[in-house]
């Protein structure tokens, strides 16, 4: 009965860690993505409005204008 709880058991941790890799490139997106938005957030503490609205997308420019973001 503990071999079978133990074989079960290691059955379900190398199913689970399976899925818990993302394959390098997804890493690599996740790390650019992480910095970029590392970035910008540094533009908004450093009161850097104007120029944290401009590297945002053309979607966020058209609902929020810049006179808005910056107040």
């Amino acid at each position: 009965m503990k071999k079978l709880i133990l074989c079960l058991s290691i059955i379900g941790l190398v199913i689970a860690s399976s899925f818990s890799r993302a394959p390098a490139a997804d890493q690599n997106a996740v790390a650019a993505a992480t910095k970029a938005a590392d970035n910008w957030l540094k533009l908004i503490d450093d009161g850097k409005y104007s120029e944290s609205w401009t590297q945002t997308s053309a979607f966020f420019q058209e609902r929020v204008p810049e006179g808005q973001w910056i107040a």
